[in-house]
């Protein structure tokens, strides 16, 4: 299936490079229907892809720790399915096993620098998140998976508010028994 999406990207490559020839002949106009066709060329791969692997989303960044077989700083695409979480798709976490997942935004700042009327005020360098999976692992403990992204922040923010979505909608419901309050005093 990877061949006959490689095929689908040769062809619009193609496409891409006799349009910008022929922007060279037709002017501004050609140049800029031939820069739009790559983007957009991008984003029907991109989706292609999501719905040939059936996955709902995915999220690229650099392993931080907990992720077996990875060092590092090691570049990892997590996969979310409607049954499971796939690391590079490689290693699965069934979806019932993941305890919980948080996405965390650190700002780092480089310097301060003057602002309008001498105002110090420190200056934004770039920021860096943090994909934090809880887990139970195959043999029934509590593991972390860290994956972090300085690149793009919002991929690992919306990654986490779909997994947690899914989470909670696969989570087994109370069964509506009321608990019962001691009135008096008890030794634990």
């Amino acid at each position: 299936m990877q061949g006959c999406l490689l095929g689908i990207m040769y062809i619009v490559y193609i496409v891409v490079v006799i349009n910008i020839s022929m922007a060279l002949d037709m002017g501004p106009f050609g140049f800029i229907v031939a820069l739009a066709i790559l983007p957009l060329s991008y984003y029907i791969y991109r989706f292609i892809r999501k719905k040939v692997k059936g996955c709902i989303t995915y999220a690229s960044g650099e392993h931080a720790f907990g992720l077996e077989g990875a060092e590092k700083g090691d570049p990892v695409t997590i996969y979310l399915y409607m049954d499971r979480v796939t690391f590079n798709d490689i290693q699965i976490i069934p979806i019932e096993r993941v305890k919980s997942v948080k996405s965390l935004d650190e700002k780092i700042y480089k310097y301060t620098a003057r602002g309008i009327g001498g105002i110090p005020k420190e200056v934004f360098k770039f920021s860096h998140v943090l994909l934090d999976i809880q887990y139970v692992n195959r043999d029934g403990k509590e593991a972390t998976i860290q994956l972090s992204n300085y690149a793009r922040t919002f991929a690992f923010h919306f990654f986490a508010q779909k997994l947690n979505a899914y989470i909670d909608k696969n989570r087994p419901k109370d069964s509506g028994q009321v608990v019962k309050r001691p009135t008096e005093p008890f030794e634990l």
